[in-house]
């Protein structure tokens, strides 16, 4: 089984995706189910690290994944695979990413 580290942006990221759900008048059981079906991608993603595909906006060293509405951006390193950013995914990723 693979193992992810979740970074402060990234935890960030989620922390907003959960408030923002509940300011939208969601259910505090939906927003943690949300938050769970994010910590489940990520462990596939820890699982099987090729998954995710490289992009323009991204780092040479960085993948992306989609999940839903949103974009999962990870690095792969030896022993792990870092979670770096969870964006909404129809958001403008160039300009997001150039700022990042």
């Amino acid at each position: 089984m693979g193992v992810y580290f979740i970074a402060d942006e990234a935890a960030a990221n989620l922390s907003e995706i959960w408030d923002g759900h509940i300011e939208r008048g969601g259910q505090i059981e939906n927003a943690n189910g949300l938050i769970a079906e994010f910590l489940e991608v990520f462990q596939n993603l820890a699982d099987f690290p090729d998954i995710g595909t490289p992009r323009t906006y991204l780092q040479a060293d960085q993948r992306a994944f989609p999940h839903d509405d949103y974009i999962i951006v990870y690095r792969r390193q030896p022993e792990r695979v870092d979670i770096l950013h969870v964006v909404y995914g129809r958001m403008d990723l160039d300009a997001y990413f150039s700022e990042v």
